[in-house]
């Protein structure tokens, strides 16, 4: 096949969506009003976003801000200290929960 020849096969579609990060808003939108959509995409669904930005990062932040808490507990009276962080741990956890979320949007 050459560049820009069509395949015999090839399906058409009404909309054709680049990238599944806000992207998935457009393509929801135009299924909804009975549109075919494709969405192309290189990585997991959810665009960066979801899988190598925000999400990800506010999720170790939270575990940092509760660790920041607990060290200031004496500030609200209360005895209680860290004595140790698995983050391997918290680590993996927020991959699933990311994972998780990837694949609930396939």
């Amino acid at each position: 096949m050459t560049v820009g020849s069509v395949s015999p096969d090839m399906q058409e579609f009404d909309f054709l969506v680049i990238g599944s990060g806000s992207g998935l808003d457009v393509a929801n939108a135009m299924a909804g009003r009975g549109n075919s959509v494709a969405i192309v995409e290189e990585g997991p669904l959810g665009g960066t976003c979801l899988n190598r930005g925000c999400i990800p990062s506010k999720k170790l932040l939270y575990h940092a801000e509760v660790m920041e808490t607990i060290e200031r507990a004496d500030e609200f009276g209360i005895d209680a200290e860290v004595t140790g962080v698995d983050f391997d741990d918290i680590v993996r956890k927020v991959n699933e929960d990311v994972s998780g979320s990837s694949e609930s949007i396939r």
